[in-house]
């Protein structure tokens, strides 16, 4: 228990850190070019983060491996599953509650969102669909967990919470832990961080490519009904078990 504890108050710096680094960047935006952008300001941040977390983890990343090859291919075709589980059920529920989740969509995030995109949809599609979801997977699947490591079912779900509490925003939160606990499961049984990433970058750009689609096409693909979330249970379930069976 003193050290699951003691893993605790390390996520917790880890935060705090990248919070630090958030906060530097934003402040010093002013005096260089390269920061007067949002995408700017993040991209640094994230590597300034990565920088941090590689010094602290060395060791995990070049002996214990962090980045060993994800084992059997099979692995990779039911993760492939999952994805198209996850975000099938995510997005027709947010689909058949609009209200709801509008609700629950910050402005700011909205705001943040439309800047990157004025910036260019490459940036939108780096941030988002590739840089946010390694360095997240690399804090929260690999320096988090591996901290959490003496208890490993805790581990997930503390470290799926800090995942949801890190968006700041109840609407990312709300879908981000569930997604943390399928991301530690597989970060825990695969052994690699491969797996994790690949599938929140799967996740991440599916989920934007879905969500630029025009509404009557949505409309076709969620046939106004339950089948998608149906759908997307069942394939997620198949995807896991797949991935149990051969990893």
């Amino acid at each position: 228990m003193k050290r699951f504890l003691s893993g605790t108050l390390w996520s917790m710096g880890y935060l705090g850190a990248y919070l630090g680094l958030t906060y530097l960047m934003a402040g010093i935006s002013p005096g260089f070019p390269a920061l007067d952008n949002l995408a700017g300001q993040y991209i640094l941040t994230a590597l300034a983060f990565l920088a941090l977390l590689f010094l602290i983890h060395r060791k995990e990343l070049f002996r214990r491996g962090w980045f060993a090859a994800p084992g059997k291919g099979d692995a990779r075709h039911a993760l492939g599953l999952a994805a198209a589980g996850v975000l099938l059920v995510t997005l027709a529920i947010s689909y058949l509650f609009p209200n709801f989740f509008q609700s629950l969509f910050p402005k700011e995030l909205e705001e943040a969102f439309g800047q990157l995109a004025a910036e260019g949809v490459g940036y939108l599609y780096l941030i988002v669909g590739i840089l946010g979801p390694v360095m997240e997977e690399i804090l929260f699947r690999g320096a988090i967990l591996s901290r959490l490591k003496s208890w490993p079912l805790g581990g997930i779900i503390l470290s799926s919470l800090l995942f949801a509490l890190f968006h700041l925003n109840l609407y990312q939160g709300s879908y981000s832990f569930f997604l943390g606990l399928l991301l530690g499961y597989v970060a825990y049984r695969g052994g690699s961080l491969w797996l994790p990433i690949l599938l929140h970058v799967a996740y991440n750009i599916l989920s934007g490519l879905f969500n630029s689609l025009p509404p009557e096409t949505l409309d076709f693909l969620y046939i106004q009904s339950f089948a998608a979330p149906i759908l997307g249970g069942i394939l997620l379930a198949a995807g896991l078990r797949h991935f149990r069976k051969n990893s």
